[in-house]
């Protein structure tokens, strides 16, 4: 655990300013042919992170430029033309996590500010408004989701990490979740609660916002930090180039979902599903890398 500890810590030091191992995030949907294919959402050759789908398209986080100039902009793939955009193109700034905000007329995404900072900005998807801080408060942000309530669980940088809860209209009323809590942070409808992982026994967990309590729902193979929802009782994760689901409510093992080993013959990471149209998006990591 301290070891995994330091390597977060260490990641998060160096946002602004350090290239990462090559990452490609792929696109899985069923064909013309009524057979899966998998296509590619961004460019090899590169790091790109943290997808997160939408009817429209996917969102995610890319590296641009070399060594020490280069930095993360967030990106957006186009379904209709199977075009890639940088929607930031900040200079000044490194931007990650795109998630998109409740109201799905804004994304959120944790910002490296010049100082160092990692803060919530706000990225309207018309591009009528100007990006801002979405909050103010003295955490260094991660990782995070939103609840239906204007509320948030963050993964707050520190010693040790944890797994926060606030809601936009008291920022500073932050309530404490979870000690070293994993990087994948969602919310059930169907739990009425956001879920993450309690990273020392790999747990699937989740947080009621209401009663505050903490409950341990099963435990993921070990060598598992993320997770997506497929159906309101069903998770998704990935391990050794597979994909696995896993229903919440039965004692039944988890069942292999997708074989993607041919696709990736890396580690399979971030997952992202768009239940509508059974469209997942998943990272290929080319090799090792602790984000």
């Amino acid at each position: 655990m301290k070891k995994q500890n330091m390597l977060v810590a260490v990641w998060f030091a160096a946002l602004a300013n350090t290239a990462f191992a090559q990452s490609q995030i792929f696109l899985l949907q069923q064909g013309a042919d009524k057979g899966l294919r998998v296509d590619a959402v961004s460019e090899a050759g590169a790091y790109s992170n943290q997808p997160v789908i939408t009817d429209k398209g996917v969102y995610y986080s890319y590296e641009i430029g070399e060594a020490e100039s280069a930095q993360k902009d967030i990106f957006f793939y186009d379904f209709a033309s199977g075009k890639r955009t940088n929607i930031t193109n900040t200079a000044q700034y490194s931007e990650y996590s795109p998630t998109l905000i409740p109201s799905n007329d804004a994304l959120s995404a944790v910002v490296v500010e010049p100082d160092g900072a990692q803060k919530l900005w706000r990225y309207a998807l018309s591009g009528a408004d100007k990006p801002m801080r979405l909050v103010d408060n003295a955490l260094t942000v991660g990782y995070h989701a939103w609840g239906p309530n204007n509320d948030l669980m963050v993964f707050a940088l520190g010693e040790p990490h944890q797994a926060m809860y606030f809601t936009v209209q008291a920022p500073n009323d932050v309530k404490h979740v979870s000690d070293n809590p994993g990087r994948t942070f969602a919310y059930s409808s169907l739990l009425n609660g956001f879920t993450f992982i309690q990273a020392e026994q790999n747990w699937l967990s989740r947080f009621n916002p209401q009663n505050q309590e903490v409950t341990q729902l099963f435990r993921l193979p070990q060598d598992v930090q993320d997770y997506t929802w497929v159906e309101d009782g069903t998770i998704a994760y990935a391990s050794h180039g597979r994909i696995y689901q896993k229903q919440l409510q039965s004692a039944k093992p988890a069942k292999l979902w997708h074989d993607l080993s041919t696709y990736c013959d890396g580690q399979i990471t971030r997952l992202s599903y768009l239940k509508d149209d059974d469209k997942l998006a998943f990272v290929c990591e080319m090799n090792d890398s602790s984000e």
